[in-house]
């Protein structure tokens, strides 16, 4: 549990310092987040690890998609239609993956392929409905 939870922070927040870099966007801009993993749902989940690491403001909406696999992603991408009701905002979609607890550890070779496909990993993209000038 603790190596899981330790990749899974190396990932996760190495794609929001990267976010948070490339867009200039401050963490406590952030309104609204939905969290995809499918494998690793820890506790404290990891939404509020990223929450408590980036200081997030405390009426954020957050929302965890587990368990749902890569179908996931687009669900929550169809769930930014939030942001029509929280005018003026910024939502990230955070997708990441860790199968470390459940690494394959026999020889059969087709068994093996989750190891490489699905072995750790993150994507966050930012969503918006601020007017910019």
């Amino acid at each position: 549990m603790a190596t899981a939870r330790e990749e899974a922070e190396e990932v996760m927040f190495g794609a929001f310092d990267n976010l948070f870099k490339s867009t200039k966007i401050n963490p406590k801009n952030i309104g609204i987040w939905w969290l995809i993993a499918v494998f690793f749902n820890p506790t404290p989940s990891l939404s509020s690890m990223i929450v408590h690491r980036y200081k997030l403001r405390g009426n954020i909406k957050t929302f965890n998609l587990s368990g749902m696999g890569c179908s996931a992603g687009v669900i929550a991408v169809d769930l930014a239609k939030m942001l029509q009701v929280h005018r003026n905002t910024y939502a990230v979609v955070v997708s990441t993956e860790n199968i470390t607890q459940n690494w394959y550890f026999g020889n059969k070779k087709s068994m093996l392929i989750p190891n490489c496909l699905f072995r750790v990993g993150c994507a966050a993209v930012l969503l918006s409905n601020k007017f910019r000038r």
